[in-house]
């Protein structure tokens, strides 16, 4: 995982900070990997509301929630909460997003700091910053912070899968 000490000072900061290549991925991130996980961990699983499809399931995005327990995912949780998680008294989650289909979410803000990783496939967010709309990719092995209170919206641009760390503070 590469943060450099600009890109860290950003993301302390508050600000949105892309890093393109972040880290490399070398597990295997597939379908299989979630349905593993799923097995073994039974983490909540969800079917985001805004974009459920009655007719059409798997064009819906997906949710697994707190998957931090799985070896892989436990590293990014360790190291997120390490560098950026003030106190053990805030709360933290490494939830995974993944989608079959191409599709756009809503605007939102979230309240929560979040740091997301690409895992697999490509999605793009676009996020509005000051007064500017700016869009950023993310790939396997990029990686976007997005600090709370920033309207941003998600494009999957082919099926996906994102590993999103979030620190309620």
């Amino acid at each position: 995982m590469l943060f450099n000490k600009d890109n860290f000072k950003s993301i302390k900061n508050g600000n949105l900070t892309h890093i393109p290549n972040f880290t490399p991925i070398e597990e295997t991130i597939d379908f299989n990997l979630l349905a593993e996980l799923y097995d073994e961990y039974r983490p909540v699983s969800k079917i985001l509301p805004k974009r459920f499809y009655p007719d059409e399931i798997l064009s819906s995005p997906f949710l697994l929630k707190n998957i931090h327990e799985h070896p892989f995912f436990n590293v990014y949780f360790n190291f997120f909460n390490k560098q950026f998680k003030p106190s053990d008294n805030i709360v933290s989650e490494l939830d995974i997003f993944f989608s079959f289909a191409s599709g756009a979410g809503g605007v939102h803000a979230d309240r929560e700091d979040i740091h997301i990783v690409g895992l697999k496939g490509k999605t793009i967010y676009r996020c509005w910053e000051k007064n500017n709309i700016n869009e950023y990719t993310i790939s396997q092995g990029d990686y976007i912070f997005i600090p709370k209170g920033t309207k941003h919206s998600s494009i999957t641009v082919t099926p996906r899968m994102i590993m999103s760390h979030s620190i309620f503070n």
